[in-house]
């Protein structure tokens, strides 16, 4: 399961923008939509993974976490009306994996930082 989870990550983090020219391929990147599952998974992730760097959760616990994420994300869309870039999508998942951050519960997180708010 974390071996799938993994290769999902990659896929997610790591695409490219096939349908930008050479010299706009920032903005590009910048006006796509970002995938609602890739992000739900990636956020699910990094959110077990900064509770078990911080200390909050233990190894079995951290494995629990990861094994629910893929169930969680299956089907996952955006809410009507509501389309978030990639770079959006990407703030979140930044203050999510910053390690200074990481004592600050995901609550406390989310309640302090907009970048995750990505359908109010």
């Amino acid at each position: 399961m974390i071996a799938l989870l993994a290769a999902v990550l990659a896929t997610g983090c790591y695409r490219s923008n096939s349908n930008s020219d050479a010299g706009n391929e920032q903005d590009a990147w910048v006006g796509e939509d970002a995938d609602a599952r890739q992000f739900c998974v990636d956020q699910g992730f990094w959110e077990c993974r900064r509770d078990q760097f911080a200390g909050r959760i233990t190894t079995e616990e951290f494995n629990t976490c990861i094994s629910s994420i893929m169930p969680r994300c299956e089907g996952f869309a955006w809410p009507a009306g509501c389309r978030p870039t990639e770079f959006e999508a990407s703030a979140c998942i930044t203050i999510l994996q910053r390690g200074d951050l990481a004592p600050i519960t995901t609550d406390e997180l989310y309640a302090m930082y907009t970048e995750c708010d990505l359908c109010p």
